[in-house]
């Protein structure tokens, strides 16, 4: 179901200026609240973040400017570095940035760090997830060129660190089952 502020927004992106505003907007006004956020969080100053990106504090505050919107793709990945987060950047349809938009909240702009998740690789990996990250990356090495019709059992690489190559694809019907549920 389609909020109101939802609807709203989608309504005025039928103009091309808004729309293209908008999207510029967010992205600039996103980011700069996400790195002040993520500093914070972390209790650090300016300088702090400064030192550990080999940058100096004037950057930092340019970045933390909702106004500033030059960001570089290799600063952004330094940053996610610093932050122990991931960094997504992709091409999205305008329905998806409207939800984004509606859906902002601290926590979205705070997200956890690597270690705040409390995430055990040495858990075991459910089999419908290693079928899907083998799926996934014979997908990408195939789009790469690698001819991938050859690989089976041992010389099929593993997507997820310590699956093993016999987990990837379903053996048992509970299994096969599991993989589309």
């Amino acid at each position: 179901m389609i909020s109101d502020k939802e609807e709203q927004i989608l309504t005025s992106l039928k103009d091309e200026e808004y729309r293209k505003e908008l999207a510029i907007e967010h992205v600039n006004s996103t980011l700069a609240m996400q790195i002040r956020n993520l500093r914070e969080k972390n209790d650090w100053k300016q300088s702090e973040l400064a030192t550990r990106l080999g940058k100096n504090q004037g950057n930092i505050s340019q970045w933390e400017d909702p106004d500033y919107g030059r960001y570089s793709l290799a600063t952004l990945k330094e940053m996610a570095t610093a932050f122990d987060v991931a960094l997504l950047v992709k091409f999205i349809p305008f329905s998806e940035l409207v939800k984004d938009m509606v859906s902002l909240s601290e926590t979205r702009l705070s997200p956890p760090s690597f270690t705040e998740e409390q995430y055990h690789l040495q858990a075991p990996v459910p089999v419908a997830t290693n079928v899907m990250a083998g799926a996934a990356f014979s997908l990408m090495a195939a789009a790469a060129g690698a001819n991938t019709s050859s690989w089976t059992g041992s010389d099929k690489p593993t997507a997820i660190p310590g699956a093993s190559t016999a987990s990837i694809e379903p053996t048992t019907e509970k299994e096969k089952a599991n993989v589309f549920a």
